[in-house]
């Protein structure tokens, strides 16, 4: 009795080995679509399809075994001359390209009746069937139509060279390693703590010694010595646990890494496509596809990239006529290169076509609602450039598969934004525009710089830092619209005082004569970020925030210190864009908040408790007097038997809501000129404008809410 073969131990390997040579496969076709008289192309597609064919049939595979018969069929006569690449019959093959990637992921044994499969097989007959002319002719009519192409594959490439283990393991190792690097931070502030506690023996021991104690000097001495030499033991061996550690560390990260081909490879496919639908001639060229990143990082950029492909050919490349008009090929380039510089990788998206229209932007961003057209009008490319990432902006016309939805860059940000990375654009009229993308090679750890801001350490990471400047307090450039700036060798750098873009008080104000400034951003555009103090830099491993501090702005992750206590990391990028637009002054000259609040009473009113407690912990804190309403008829009960500067209310409340209470104390000669803050969750257009119409004069949405903007609302009110 023979027994059966168990296929299923080797599905792993056969699905690598296909998503492998079809991944070399859909090169080919393209490859031919640009040399269609390559004949060593078509030997190689021969063989791995040939292999394709092989390995399904040995598998049980019957659909994909046949598909790849039929390509063999048409690449057979394409090698011997009986047939041309033309753009129908490479349609056909990589429509089988498709089918047999999805058939490779998901395969099931026996003849299956699948139409899509059945419609390519009766598409390649067809064009392989015929003379030498068929290939140049239109597609036949088929009862049911190939598949949609592949856009972009996730990353599934790998090496037959290798363990196949679990990325979960690998990242369990990562974490433990990374718990290593914690923990030698801690080692580090031990040997601190030690060095302190020979020093103090020292010192006790000379006080002894003057006071004529000699027994006890010699004692201290002795303990002196004894913890020196341990000290330095501790030292050599710190110093190889360490060097060890970072090298564990080093080498288990590298088990994630993959090279950028892994998504690059599918991107040449992606514009083929893409070009089709908007009746243009693209040319893909992508370089420095050995630069290795994350897999984690490296899956994640993948859709960002596609996005400013898509917008490279939709907005960039001009149509074969008007390219010929201007004087250029046909055939636009887009050219993709990816590269390492430190601890950051950037991959650029380069495109040869109109440049970005900024006009066009800015009447966008006007029509659109987005800005007042006099401030559009006193924009300059570098700062309409900036529009072109706001959600919803397009200049497109046409709504399109590819572009015309307001989609796009908007959503890049995004994700960069999540990786601690950054987004630059660089663009030249009738030349082409250059979009790139720069982020941590991995996640694992990231080398931060260590500031103290107001009472607390916060950590930015050192790839942001452009470098640290000196701000002294009472020498600052005020550029031509009223913004502070340093002068740095000629050139006026934004001056941010980040104490009030993150709403706390400075620690040393008073007797500050100098303030560090961090230079954040690109090194041809930074922005000077004044701290209290800059501690050091630190290899950092990074924790995800909690749900209940997701929120919080300019804040991307926590840290742990080495001495075990918890700081938050800030965004470079987030703490750029919060700047834009923030006018902000020395925190030496103006009172503090608490100071221009004493003695002034608030009125919370909102029924849910928490929201209540929260809002009056932020006022509170700002050093406001508050007292709390559970609905709009307690707060009508509490103002008529008090003195109150300002009303803080939500809009849903039992009894009276707080568009009723707004036009209640309007309708009150007694109150009608004291200032109401809403606060609500209802957040559209109508409900704001709901809100000013009863004669509020601010509105603070919950969705988007923090501290320094319910703070800086009621500031503007009441002082």
């Amino acid at each position: 009795m023979s027994m059966g073969i168990d296929r299923s131990a080797y599905m792993g390997a056969f699905r690598e080995e296909m998503l492998e040579h079809l991944q070399q496969v859909t090169q080919g076709l393209l490859s031919l679509e640009s040399h269609p008289e390559d004949g060593s192309v078509v030997g190689e597609l021969f063989r791995r399809v040939h292999t394709i064919k092989g390995s399904a049939r040995m598998m049980g595979f019957t659909e994909m075994a046949d598909l790849a018969h039929s390509m063999e069929d048409v690449l057979d006569q394409m090698r011997s001359g009986r047939l041309r690449a033309g753009a129908p019959l490479l349609d056909a093959m990589l429509s089988a390209v498709d089918l047999l990637r999805e058939l490779a992921k998901n395969p099931s044994p026996g003849d299956g009746d699948r139409p899509d499969v059945q419609a390519v097989l009766r598409w390649l007959a067809d064009l392989g069937g015929g003379s030498a002319n068929v290939a140049e002719g239109p597609a036949p009519t088929l009862p049911d139509q190939p598949p949609a192409p592949v856009r972009a594959e996730r990353i599934d490439a790998g090496s037959r060279d290798t363990v196949r283990v679990g990325v979960g393991r690998i990242d369990t190792i990562l974490n433990l390693a990374g718990e290593l690097m914690v923990l030698e931070a801690a080692r580090k502030q031990w040997l601190e703590d030690l060095s302190q506690w020979t020093q103090m023996l020292d010192t006790a021991g000379a006080v002894a010694r003057n006071a004529g104690l000699k027994g006890l000097s010699d004692q201290a001495q002795q303990l002196s010595s004894d913890a020196a030499r341990a000290a330095k033991r501790y030292r050599r061996l710190f110093v190889q646990q360490a060097e060890l550690v970072r090298e564990l560390h080093y080498q288990v990260s590298t088990l994630r890494m993959l090279p950028t081909r892994s998504i690059f490879s599918t991107l040449p496919r992606a514009a083929r496509d893409l070009a089709k639908e908007e009746g243009k001639e693209v040319e893909v060229v992508t370089q420095g596809e050995d630069t290795e990143v994350d897999r984690e990082v490296l899956e994640r950029v993948r859709d960002p990239l596609l996005h400013l492909l898509s917008n490279a050919i939709h907005h960039g490349i001009e149509i074969p006529s008007d390219r010929a008009a201007a004087g250029k090929p046909r055939v636009g380039r887009v050219r993709i290169t990816a590269y390492s510089r430190g601890e950051q990788a950037v991959i650029e998206v380069e495109d040869d076509g109109a440049g970005v229209d900024f006009p066009a932007v800015r009447q966008a961003a006007v029509g659109l609602g987005m800005l007042g057209t006099a401030d559009a009008e006193q924009l300059d490319d570098s700062e309409s450039a900036r529009l072109l990432f706001l959600p919803g902006l397009t200049t497109s016309r046409v709504v399109s598969g590819a572009a015309g939805r307001g989609v796009g860059l908007d959503v890049v940000k995004s994700e960069l934004d999540a990786l601690k990375g950054r987004v630059f654009l660089e663009t030249r009229k009738g030349e082409g525009t250059k979009v790139g993308l720069e982020f941590p090679i991995t996640m694992a750890f990231t080398h931060v710089l260590l500031v103290e801001i107001g009472q607390s350490i916060y950590g930015i990471p050192c790839s942001s830092t452009q470098g640290i400047a000196e701000v002294p307090t009472k020498v600052v450039l005020r550029t031509l619209r009223g913004r502070e700036a340093l002068d740095m060798t000629g050139r006026a750098v934004p001056l941010v005082w980040t104490h009030r873009l993150l709403g706390v008080e400075p620690a040393h104000a008073a007797e500050m004569a100098r303030w560090p400034a961090l230079l954040l951003g690109p090194a041809e555009r930074p922005m000077a970020f004044a701290v209290d103090r800059v501690i050091g830099d630190e290899n950092v491993i990074v924790k995800p925030l909690s749900p209940l501090l997701r929120r919080l702005p300019n804040v991307s992750g926590g840290i742990i210190l080495g001495d075990g206590r918890v700081a938050l990391l800030l965004s470079a990028t987030a703490l750029m864009d919060a700047a834009i637009g923030h006018q902000t002054s020395p925190p030496v000259t103006p009172p503090s908040r608490k100071a221009r609040a004493k003695a002034l009473r608030l009125l919370v009113v909102d029924d849910a408790a928490i929201s209540r407690e929260l809002e009056r912990g932020i006022l509170s804190a700002a050093g406001y007097e508050v007292e709390t309403a559970v609905d709009g008829v307690d707060a009508l009960e509490k103002l008529k038997s008090g003195d109150y500067a300002l009303v803080v209310a939500d809009v849903d409340m039992p009894r009276m809501n707080g568009l009723e209470l707004t036009a209640t104390i309007r309708a009150d000669p007694s109150m009608a000129e004291l200032p109401v803050v809403i606060v609500s969750a209802r957040e559209s257009d109508e409900d704001r404008r709901r809100g000013m119409e009863v004669g509020a004069q601010a509105y603070v949405g919950k969705g988007s809410f923090d501290q320094t903007t319910l703070l800086d609302a009621i500031e503007s009110l009441i002082g």
